[in-house]
């Protein structure tokens, strides 16, 4: 990761795109729980990330996603 991606993860912008992200990541495992083994997978995250924050350029969302996994 480069600094100006550590930089935006620590702005409000990347909150409330780790807040989505967060948000999907739980519901994706409550899926998974109930029998659905594709909830939890990473095109799946990725794809419902980009279309919940569509401006969200790939390589942020991929850091969104990578500090949503490692919380």
């Amino acid at each position: 990761m480069d600094l100006a991606t550590a930089r935006w993860l620590a702005s409000a912008e990347a909150a409330d795109a780790l807040a989505v992200a967060s948000d999907l990541d739980e519901a994706a495992h409550a899926r998974a729980a109930a029998g659905d083994g594709h909830a939890v997978d990473p095109l799946v995250a990725a794809s419902a990330l980009r279309a919940a924050r569509p401006g969200l350029e790939p390589g942020l969302a991929a850091a969104v996603l990578t500090q949503v996994r490692l919380r």
